[in-house]
């Protein structure tokens, strides 16, 4: 039986509750204009508003909190859950740092302050992806 972590729930819940806080944060000085999606240049592709600029990966993060956090009652090899349990939570809360520092960075340009958005998001990837082959 898969039984949460509380450090790891609570390390969770920090990164949602920072992330939520930063879109309060930004939002009165944030652009009616945000740019959303990015090219392979780190060039600006795609604009939106405030909503969906600075709530979306919140949110998003949000989501996948949820069903990752759920998905172990509803999975038929649920017992399983509790052999891998440390590997599963450092997926967890992998995944929501790499949601984070993309969002951060993110932030970052929009309050103009000058990022390469692409290095930026080509490292995560490179690190993300190195994380989860494993050594």
């Amino acid at each position: 039986m898969f039984t949460p972590n509380r450090r790891v729930e609570g390390l969770q819940w920090a990164i949602l509750a920072a992330m939520l806080a930063s879109a309060a944060w930004f939002w009165r000085a944030a652009p009616d204009r945000i740019p959303v999606h990015w090219n392979l240049a780190g060039e600006p592709d795609r604009y939106g508003g405030k909503v969906e600029g600075l709530l979306f990966v919140p949110l998003l993060s949000v989501g996948l909190y949820v069903l990752l956090r759920v998905l172990p009652r509803f999975d038929p090899a649920r017992d399983r859950y509790a052999r891998f349990q440390g590997a599963y939570d450092t997926l967890r809360v992998g995944i929501l740092g790499v949601m984070a520092v993309l969002y951060a960075v993110f932030l970052l340009w929009v309050s103009g302050r000058p990022v390469d958005v692409g290095l930026a998001v080509g490292t995560a990837r490179t690190l993300e992806t190195r994380w989860l082959r494993g050594p």
